[in-house]
């Protein structure tokens, strides 16, 4: 197990660093890390933005299902973001869950709406 977890550890940085090269090619330096988080990073299908993307999650989930740090925790439902499609993202508002999967909000789509405060809390008066 140690072997499949450091080689999948390995595919999921290499993945994601060969996405943050796409977003840097696609968006500029500067631009990079708000594209990342902003939901632009994913790309358009087809392109090479969005197939950079996919190898990443492709690649994380991999390293999910391996990973002995993976292993101790509970299992979650499947969850997709009712925003940006986004599957299993690691922080969320509002989990719908029926029958083992569901719909949420991705932190970076209440982000985006300008749901959440400075401190990542949904500001006052925002309901999900």
């Amino acid at each position: 197990m140690q072997d499949a977890s450091y080689a999948a550890t390995l595919a999921f940085n290499t993945a994601d660093l060969d996405w943050h090269h796409a977003i840097i090619a696609e968006f500029g330096a500067h631009h990079g890390v708000d594209a990342r988080y902003d939901g632009r990073a994913r790309g358009e299908t087809g392109s090479l933005l969005r197939e950079a993307h996919d190898r990443r999650e492709a690649a994380r989930l991999a390293w999910e299902r391996v990973s002995p740090a993976a292993c101790d925790l509970v299992a979650l439902p499947d969850l997709t973001c009712r925003k940006c499609d986004r599957r299993n993202p690691g922080v969320y508002l509002a989990p719908v869950v029926m029958d083992g999967s569901g719909t949420c909000i991705c932190m970076e789509c209440a982000d985006a709406r300008g749901w959440l405060d400075k401190s990542g809390n949904l500001q006052p008066g925002v309901t999900v």
